[in-house]
């Protein structure tokens, strides 16, 4: 397997996956990255950033610190609707009495809804099973 490249659309300086702050032949959508110890801010998405590129080469662009954490809601809303679609299962469930209410699904959900990233990461076992 090829190593991918990784090239700043902008400037056309390639960047190591270690200064991107991502595995080796991964790319993600949004990235916090590190070159000569300056934190800054990339996209891998979006139409101006699709060019023609060699294989095994991916096409990043820099934003701002804003952007990025408006990207960030956008990507965790989007990301939350399936959650939030087993949260009603389980919600109907304890309706009907066949699940039990538990506060620790509740505050999840409060947390989820305030798109709080631990709530991504540390999804009830309950909520699991309805996805």
């Amino acid at each position: 397997m090829k190593k991918i490249r990784y090239i700043d659309k902008d400037t056309n300086e390639e960047y190591t996956h270690a200064e991107l702050n991502i595995k080796e032949n991964e790319c993600p959508i949004l990235g916090i990255g590190t070159k000569n110890s300056k934190k800054f801010y990339y996209e891998t998405a979006g139409d101006d950033i699709l060019i023609h590129a060699p294989d095994h080469t991916e096409c990043f662009r820099r934003i701002t610190k804003e952007q990025y954490e408006q990207f960030k809601k956008e990507e965790m809303r989007y990301n939350r609707e399936r959650f939030l679609g087993a949260f009603d299962i389980w919600e109907k469930a304890v309706i009907r009495g066949r699940e039990q209410d538990d506060p620790q699904i509740m505050t999840w959900y409060q947390d989820l809804l305030d798109l709080d990233e631990s709530a991504f990461e540390n999804v009830p076992v309950r909520i699991n099973y309805y996805l």
